[in-house]
């Protein structure tokens, strides 16, 4: 007896947390879940895991996803619950990876944040 799958996947767009529109099977939709679950972890973590994804897909790949993780950041500190958080978040930052990081994404925040409330005002 043959069965056949009635429930049959259909793509849909989705919003990336940096405000893209893509499809849910799309490359660009898979890169940002994976970068947010990176940005997640703790920079220790951070550290082992992109050194694994060195390991496993070679310095284009590691560069690929360290380019989005750059790209996005801004945008997941700044959709953190609250300012205890997002200070949290850049304290670690700093430490794992310096005070002149941390200043680089303060004023990433800071663009963005203007950018959001300008685009609201309108």
């Amino acid at each position: 007896m043959q069965q056949t799958n009635l429930a049959k996947f259909q793509p849909v767009e989705v919003v990336t947390i940096d405000g893209r529109t893509v499809l849910n099977n799309s490359e660009e939709w898979r890169l940002c879940c994976e970068a947010v679950c990176v940005l997640r972890m703790y920079e220790a973590d951070r550290a082992i895991h992109m050194h694994k994804v060195q390991q496993r897909r070679g310095d284009k790949g590691r560069e690929y996803l360290q380019a989005e993780l750059d790209r996005i950041e801004p945008a997941f500190v700044l959709g953190m619950e609250n300012k205890h958080r997002r200070r949290s978040y850049l304290t670690a930052v700093e430490q794992g990876r310096g005070v002149t990081t941390r200043k680089n994404l303060e004023r990433s925040i800071v663009r963005l944040w203007e950018e959001r409330k300008r685009v609201s005002d309108e």
